[in-house]
């Protein structure tokens, strides 16, 4: 893992929908770099369906297709899913408003108790 690789995305990774870090290759041929980036809204209902399985996070914020992510280190799995959830939790800068995983939350919450009442 770089130097790049930190936890929390700056303003400009937010505003610009992703930061690039560096996934390991499992075989040990090396390293790619790979876009880590914000999920489109039916992205994010997906993110909620796979809630465990770190595999398929990793290809749904890399945009990656399904077995790509066996290609490489399980801990550059876990960093993806690490730094997507980070990226999708944040605002948008200036904003005041919370990230798109958290405003999916809230929305659903907000529906149940509709159902409810």
């Amino acid at each position: 893992m770089s130097a790049q690789n930190s936890s929390a995305p700056t303003p400009g990774q937010v505003i610009d929908g992703g930061t690039t870090i560096t996934a390991v290759r499992a075989d040990g041929s090396g390293a790619e770099q790979v876009q880590v980036k914000l999920l489109s809204i039916r992205e994010i209902q997906r993110y909620f369906m796979a809630p465990d399985d770190i595999a398929t996070l990793a290809e749904l914020f890399t945009g990656k297709p399904k077995g790509w992510s066996e290609l490489i280190t399980p801990q550059s799995c876990m960093e993806i899913v690490e730094r997507g959830e980070a990226l999708n939790k944040s605002p948008l800068p200036g904003s005041g408003a919370p990230g798109a995983i958290l405003q999916f939350i809230e929305m659903q919450k907000r529906r149940t108790a509709s159902f409810q009442s």
